[in-house]
């Protein structure tokens, strides 16, 4: 149960190769952590045929976020839940999106 929690939901499958990659140091850990939220986004969004333009709007948000969250929190120091926290965002925006751009393919056809 505590994989697909930490594992998919809040990242971890992004958030442990990451650190490991680029041995916690900075600005690398942040590109690669963006990386992960980009394979997110627009992975749901190519399977959901969501438009680019709002798979792209939303890894800018939440790359934006994570930039909020480094500034607030400081350095992630290998503390998962605050990346967590901005991959579950972008998670549900972007099933939100899935879902959206689902009724209006029914819709339209």
């Amino acid at each position: 149960m505590a994989f697909p929690v930490v594992g998919l939901l809040l990242g971890g499958i992004y958030f442990v190769p990451a650190r490991r990659l680029s041995g916690g140091r900075e600005p690398w850990f942040t590109v690669l952590l963006g990386a992960g939220l980009a394979a997110t986004v627009f992975g749901i969004g190519y399977l959901s045929q969501t438009r680019i333009v709002f798979s792209s709007a939303v890894w800018l948000a939440s790359i934006a976020l994570l930039l909020v969250e480094r500034r607030i929190h400081g350095s992630l120091d290998g503390n998962l839940e605050r990346f967590g926290h901005t991959h579950a965002i972008a998670l549900v925006v972007t099933f939100f999106l899935a879902a959206v751009s689902a009724d209006a393919a029914r819709t339209h056809a």
